[in-house]
């Protein structure tokens, strides 16, 4: 049990790192900046997301 969740955390920190190197935080903060959003606009995109992809995970589940 503690190899599988050791390999996890190696597997977090390769991807993190991976994500970091190619600047991908530096690309959404630009893309989601050029949108002219306000904080609650933001705000409002991500529960936007989060009920959809909710949608999505709802329905894997229940087949």
């Amino acid at each position: 049990m503690f190899t599988a969740i050791g390999m996890i955390l190696i597997g977090t920190v390769i991807l993190s790192q991976a994500v970091s190197l190619l600047g991908i935080p530096r690309a959404a903060v630009e893309t989601i900046g050029n949108f002219g959003l306000g904080p609650y606009g933001i705000l409002l995109m991500i529960v936007v997301v989060y009920i959809v992809l909710g949608c999505f995970l709802m329905a894997y589940h229940c087949y």
